[in-house]
């Protein structure tokens, strides 16, 4: 009986593929880098664009209670016993 050994195909093997072919999913980093930026640079000018406004509201009240002070002082002053003259005279 002859001996018949196997071998290789006249145009070679197929390569193996050790390496892993993964797609690709989502952004870049550096995509992502730029979008945190981006968002937090926002955050960041609105959340000062509120400080000032609310610094401009607390002005605004204080101006507003300032306004309103002598009005509140006569109006207390007519409360706690009205004419201060005529309360006088009524006794001498």
């Amino acid at each position: 009986m002859a001996h018949h050994q196997d071998l290789p195909p006249v145009q070679g093997y197929e390569k193996i593929q050790w390496k892993r072919n993964l797609p690709s999913r989502g952004f870049r980093p550096s995509i992502w880098l730029g979008m945190l930026v981006a968002m937090s640079s926002y955050g960041f000018y609105k959340l000062i664009q509120g400080n000032r406004e609310q610094v401009e509201l607390s002005r605004e009240k204080l101006q507003a209670r300032i306004n309103i002070l002598p009005l509140l002082q006569a109006e207390q002053d007519r409360d706690r016993g009205g004419n201060y003259e005529g309360r006088s005279m009524v006794g001498s």
